[in-house]
């Protein structure tokens, strides 16, 4: 959905101006103006629609961003016209298309299933880690005010993703089901996943609480709320002992998204060890309650750009986060950009750790110096500057103050490009 489009749609209002979203502290050249020039963070204020006689769809598109860029509309009304508040808004679509398979009647139809209760559709089921998080988790904020967890409710889903986890019971034996189950206190038989048009007595549709997209990043307090609250209840059953320092490691992916590929990480993981970090390896992990244990401590979390990195949005406000990066790698995908941003929305800072070069006769391969990496690192331990200092305008305050005095940080979207042109031209800039 083009931004003007979701700004008119949602009541949106912007964040503090930029000199505020970044801490950055690097001793080398970085283009990192590339990334941030046209990203926009703002507030939304989030809804719930109640629609009768309401027809849910199931996905055919098995892609979040289809080729022609037009998503296909899932909730209809009485009258069969589009609820908009079902769909999940990205600033990258060009819009909403009416189902390929909309039934011309649904309730002569007998390709549709009635079910004469109540539900609650909760949108995309996302098969990604990341995008789980992110988007799916944040979207069930109802729940947090118990609005729904009575057995005259179905909790629907559509499901989207990996054939991994194309059935319920995949999903619920799998760290999702903790999610559900452990952090929201779900229970499991309320859960269902459309597999075929229903048309259920009402529906309460909330619209989602983030929407990150290139480089549009929208944000509520629901989703705020939700990322504390699972953190909250999950770490309870964590019982290992993890440093105030965690490195996130990717090195043991098999399969790296797009073949991104931090060649001498073992080195990394190595210095972070001899520095008094906790090593999380999400692959070897016996359960999510001890990654939210992990976060929930953390002072300094550490990784490169991706879904293990997105896990800051579980770790306090003021956590300082590290994105060790390079710039030709990223180039073409926002994870550095949807990073910063939502370190931004849970005022905590960012420091950015990018080298310029790839490993020969390589597209997403790539190296760091490990003496730069660990002055890098001295450096963001040292750092006492102002935090990021962002505070939602609609009821959940998320600001952190500065440790000492009140100077403003010219690191922001304008004060960053003069500060990269002082480090490349001197002084006299």
């Amino acid at each position: 959905m083009p931004t003007d489009t979701f700004r008119r749609f949602f009541k949106v209002e912007e964040c503090p101006p930029g000199k505020d979203l970044f801490s950055l502290k690097a001793d080398h050249k970085g283009n990192y103006d590339f990334y941030i020039k046209r990203t926009r963070p703002a507030w939304f204020k989030t809804n719930v629609r109640t629609i009768k006689n309401a027809l849910l769809m199931p996905f055919v598109s098995p892609r979040h961003v289809p080729p022609n860029f037009l998503m296909e509309n899932t909730v209809y009304d009485a009258r069969y016209r589009p609820v908009y508040e079902g769909n999940h808004y990205k600033s990258i679509y060009r819009g909403f298309t009416d189902h390929p398979n909309l039934p011309s009647q649904p309730t002569m139809s007998k390709g549709v299933e009635r079910i004469r209760k109540k539900a609650v559709y909760f949108g995309a089921f996302q098969g990604h880690y990341g995008h789980f998080i992110i988007e799916t988790l944040s979207r069930m904020w109802p729940l947090l005010e118990r609005q729904f967890d009575s057995d005259e409710y179905d909790i629907v889903f559509n499901l989207f993703g990996t054939e991994k986890y194309r059935t319920e019971e995949s999903v619920f034996n799998s760290y999702y089901g903790q999610y559900l189950f452990d952090g929201l206190g779900i229970p499991q038989h309320q859960v269902k996943f459309l597999r075929r048009p229903s048309l259920y007595n009402e529906v309460f549709v909330p619209t989602n609480a983030i929407s990150l997209s290139n480089y549009d990043c929208f944000a509520s307090a629901e989703a705020l709320k939700m990322w504390h609250h699972i953190n909250t209840q999950m770490s309870k059953r964590g019982t290992q002992d993890w440093s105030e320092k965690i490195y996130i490691t990717r090195a043991h992916l098999t399969n790296p998204v797009q073949g991104r590929r931090l060649v001498n990480e073992d080195d990394v993981e190595q210095l972070a060890r001899e520095m008094g970090y906790s090593i999380l390896i999400p692959e070897e992990l016996p359960n999510e309650f001890e990654k939210q244990k992990a976060l929930r401590g953390a002072k300094i979390i550490m990784g490169c750009p991706g879904s293990g990195l997105l896990n800051s949005i579980f770790a306090p406000v003021g956590t300082k986060v590290i994105s060790v990066f390079n710039l030709k790698s990223y180039i073409g995908n926002p994870a550095v950009v949807h990073q910063i941003c939502l370190n931004h929305f849970k005022s905590q800072q960012t420091f950015m750790y990018a080298e310029d070069d790839l490993i020969a006769d390589s597209e997403r391969e790539w190296s760091v110096d490990i003496d730069k990496v660990k002055k890098f690192m001295l450096q963001v331990e040292e750092y006492q500057g102002p935090g990021t200092q962002s505070q939602c305008p609609h009821g959940h305050i998320s600001a952190r103050q500065a440790q000492e005095g009140k100077k403003k940080n010219r690191t922001g979207l304008l004060g960053l490009k003069a500060a990269l042109l002082r480090k490349l031209f001197g002084s006299q800039v």
